[in-house]
């Protein structure tokens, strides 16, 4: 009737027809009603208010809580908590440079670095974004008061051309009161992409094996670049304590997958390989040369018959190493010398 129509219906900001608007017909310059809305070619609705926005310019592409493409009023997304909860996965968003042009599958390494003590805090979480924009922020149970950044895959060139804006966010940090390696719960986890050994499972399980191996046979050495302390390692990144030496290292393997995640190599991911030994830091030549460390081990034992791993010394795995960030780190923990590099007589 009349007086309902009044009363309930509203006016068409393009059209000036009145409609029923118990739906939200919200757009970014008033109200329209279907006709009209459907008539814009490029109409969003902002997942947040719900608010259409007829042209996509005024709209902002974002992952929801889920992880899932949306798109967002500017107002909405900076409601959006920038620390997310502690299972957000978001779609990988791959990360290389120029200088990766190999015709074989790329190394891809996703970074997980915890900071704590300096609180759970949405301003520090969003500068750290915007100093690193391939970085995400999650809430994680094991620190005391902090939160964790875990970056999108990126090759180690890539990460390495990062390193002066990873310099400038973890001197950002200490500032904020944060700490990583001055902590009993901060760690560094690096993820591969496990089909860098090959498109098969078979391919897949031999690589990660040799990788197993050369973590059991160089532990002592991997416990002094870790940084971690052996009560550390026992709780967050133990050793496959199980390892027979006379049995294959496929069979160690298998063995090994039914320890759990809380080991120094842990296989569980479907889709990454992770390394969980190294404690955190926000000295970015310690973090580099982490990352640096992991390319050159995973490309060692990727290169290498599990024939040839029997044979292989501590400092072969360095021979050809031109990282001046991990040949420095090596030095200055007493892991190899120039004279080591130069005999290459050290098991």
């Amino acid at each position: 009737c009349p007086d309902c129509h009044d009363e309930l219906g509203e006016e068409c900001s393009h059209c000036h027809n009145r409609f029923n608007s118990r739906l939200n017909r919200t757009v970014d310059h008033g109200i329209l009603c279907n006709d009209c809305l459907s008539r814009f070619p490029s109409v969003e609705q902002c997942r947040g208010c719900g608010r259409y926005i007829t042209n996509r310019e005024n709209a902002i592409l974002d992952e929801d809580y889920d992880g899932e493409l949306a798109y967002y009023c500017f107002e909405c997304r900076h409601r959006i908590p920038p620390i997310r909860r502690y299972d957000y996965k978001p779609i990988p968003k791959f990360q290389k440079t120029a200088l990766d042009t190999e015709n074989s599958i790329l190394l891809f390494m996703g970074v997980e670095l915890e900071v704590d003590k300096g609180g759970f805090s949405s301003r520090v979480a969003r500068e750290v974004q915007s100093k690193l924009p391939f970085v995400y922020c999650k809430s994680d149970g094991s620190l005391d008061d902090g939160f964790e950044i875990v970056s999108h895959p990126g090759t180690l060139n890539f990460h390495m051309d990062q390193k002066e804006n990873y310099r400038q966010t973890f001197d950002y940090l200490v500032e904020s009161g944060y700490r990583s390696a001055k902590t009993q719960t901060c760690g560094l986890h690096v993820h591969i992409n496990r089909n860098f050994f090959g498109s098969s499972e078979t391919e897949q399980e031999l690589g990660e094996a040799k990788l197993l191996y050369l973590f059991e046979k160089f532990w002592p050495y991997l416990v002094t670049f870790s940084r971690r302390s052996l009560k550390e390692l026992e709780r967050w990144a133990n050793r496959y304590l199980g390892y027979n030496p006379r049995d294959t290292m496929l069979n160690n393997l298998h063995q090994a997958k039914k320890r759990g995640r809380y080991f120094a190599l842990n296989f569980e991911n479907p889709n990454t390989i992770e390394f969980r030994l190294f404690k955190g830091t926000l000295n970015v030549n310690t973090f580099i040369a982490t990352l640096q460390f992991v390319a050159t081990i995973v490309r060692f034992a990727h290169i290498h018959t599990p024939e040839d791993l029997q044979g292989t010394k501590w400092v072969d795995l360095f021979i050809d190493c031109k990282y001046a960030e991990l040949m420095e780190y090596l030095k200055v923990r007493s892991l190899i010398s120039d004279n080591l590099l130069n005999d290459g007589d050290w098991e």
